[in-house]
């Protein structure tokens, strides 16, 4: 990816390859924090599709149970 960058900024401005590698190390901490709160969103979701499903299935058991 670093070399895409330089290759992009060639002719733009001095590209040093400490600012390139920099970048992408800073692109890359980024997409690593997206891709963790993104599981935490899917996890999250998942627990309360179940919860709302267990206590669905345990209303309707209550109204009709035999006591």
């Amino acid at each position: 990816m670093a070399k895409e960058y330089a290759a992009y900024l060639k002719g733009k401005m001095d590209v040093a390859s400490e600012m390139l590698s920099r970048l992408n190390s800073a692109l890359t901490e980024e997409w690593k924090a997206y891709r963790h709160l993104l599981r935490i969103d899917e996890i999250t979701r998942e627990r309360l599709r179940r919860a709302a499903t267990a206590d669905d299935e345990a209303a309707f058991l209550r109204r009709f149970a035999i006591c």
